[in-house]
């Protein structure tokens, strides 16, 4: 959450955080405030090393106790003093400082930036001669942890390469010497605009898409090299479709993956090696 905020919404969160914390801070008259403050640090310490506040209703007891600690607070005029609001303030201020320059002095490799609503992924140490966009990634074919698998080739200096992934409605601009993946539901974009302009791309690898659009079916012929990659053992009926496409375009190719479904484990092999010699057409 804090890396997709604004430094207004991260300062915000921080500063909401520090707030419970502080008003769960125990006193001599109520040492029951301390059951809410362990609660708050329980929870926020696991929420650190997983992405479980995520979940609406994990925050529901903290939430209540924490409304429970401001209703007693409130009943009993029991809260803290002028100056002692300088904790959380500080605390704030000292975070976000901290986070600001950290982030400064330490560059990651690969860079990720956000660039007109995609995240890009680049190496440092190398010039990219070839940009991979990948347009709405569907994590049912490139599972959940596939900006994982991107980070890790994106590491290897070998591979000359960049990444683009869709994060908010962004202009697509691919080169010709780019690559545009396309995964299952993406398929459902390739229309007007977006249509055109992927078109501008060098190659297009098609990762269990599902039916194409009748502007891509008309006008399939038109389009850059296509590779189609199948898993055998996923059943949607599309795959008749781009078989029918394959055998009567030269310009793309449908190719099978053994031992695999709707999800592809290897995806990232594919992008990296984009010829498969022994693929079963």
């Amino acid at each position: 959450w804090l890396a997709e905020m604004s430094w207004l919404g991260r300062a915000g969160y921080v500063f909401g955080w520090l707030t419970a914390l502080f008003l769960c801070l125990p006193s001599s008259r109520r040492r029951w405030y301390s059951v809410a403050l362990a609660t708050w640090v329980a929870f926020g310490t696991a929420a650190m090393f997983t992405t479980m506040a995520n979940r609406w209703f994990l925050w529901v007891i903290p939430g209540v106790l924490l409304l429970l600690v401001l209703i007693e607070r409130c009943r009993g005029r029991d809260w803290p003093g002028k100056r002692s609001w300088l904790i959380p303030f500080g605390g704030t201020a000292t975070i976000c400082a901290l986070l600001l320059v950290l982030g400064t002095l330490h560059r990651t490799n690969p860079a990720i930036n956000l660039r007109e609503g995609w995240v890009v992924l680049s190496n440092q140490e190398i010039q990219s001669e070839e940009t991979v966009w990948l347009l709405e990634p569907d994590m049912k074919v490139l599972g959940q942890s596939y900006g994982q698998k991107i980070r890790t080739l994106t590491k290897d200096p070998t591979q000359e390469r960049s990444f683009a992934l869709g994060w908010k409605k962004g202009e697509l601009t691919p080169g010709n010497t780019d690559c545009l993946v396309i995964s299952g539901k993406a398929t459902e974009m390739l229309v007007g605009p977006t249509l055109e302009k992927a078109k501008k791309a060098g190659r297009w690898l098609l990762l269990n898409p599902e039916q194409p659009t009748k502007e891509l079916f008309d006008t399939i012929s038109q389009c850059p090299p296509i590779q189609v990659v199948w898993g055998e053992f996923n059943p949607e009926q599309s795959r008749l479709v781009w078989q029918s496409l394959a055998n009567q375009n030269s310009n793309v190719t449908f190719e099978k993956i053994q031992a695999a479904g709707k999800y592809l484990p290897n995806w990232i092999d594919l992008v990296a090696k984009p010829v498969l010699k022994s693929a079963q057409k």
